[in-house]
């Protein structure tokens, strides 16, 4: 009898992995020079999508959240995805949660799909690492005081911009 539990709790662990590592698949699909997220491709018009809240006002740069939006990658649970697009044009998602948890599971999540990175950050106070490869630039990082974790995915091509461009 033991051994048959033993084998299931092993199977539902091993089947809750594989689940967790698909759906970061799909978030982080083509990992690590990403053209777009979540099927929304970069340069892409605001009008192309459903579904989208706009937030602020500001005529350069727009930000929406997405109604009904699984506020999670790849098992790890998100406070909030912000799609940002520049005069109207996607140019990136800023992702946030918190705590120290959610941070350790989201920095082994990225590191997995992306690879090591050196820590850049010039402070003790956060962690910060960033990759560029193709199309985009993605930036993930950790303040320890507060235990606030942001992740975000833009563009290479509309990473530079300045406002008025």
């Amino acid at each position: 009898m033991r051994t048959r539990i033993t084998s299931l709790l092993c199977f539902l662990l091993i089947t809750a992995l594989c689940v967790a590592s698909a759906a970061a698949d799909n978030e982080f699909n083509g990992a690590p020079g990403l053209d777009g997220f979540r099927g929304m491709k970069w340069g892409a018009n605001v009008s192309d999508f459903q579904g989208l809240v706009k937030l602020n006002d500001d005529p350069f740069v727009q930000r929406y959240s997405k109604k009904n939006d699984q506020l999670q990658i790849g098992g790890i649970g998100l406070e909030s995805i912000i799609y940002n697009f520049y005069k109207g044009r996607f140019m990136g998602v800023s992702i946030q949660t918190q705590g120290a948890d959610e941070w350790n599971k989201l920095k082994h999540l990225v590191f997995d799909k992306f690879g090591a990175a050196p820590n850049i950050s010039a402070h003790n106070s956060a962690e910060q690492y960033e990759w560029r490869a193709g199309r985009s630039i993605t930036h993930l990082q950790f303040f320890k005081s507060n235990r606030f974790v942001k992740l975000w995915i833009v563009s290479a091509e509309f990473s530079g911009l300045k406002e008025g461009q």
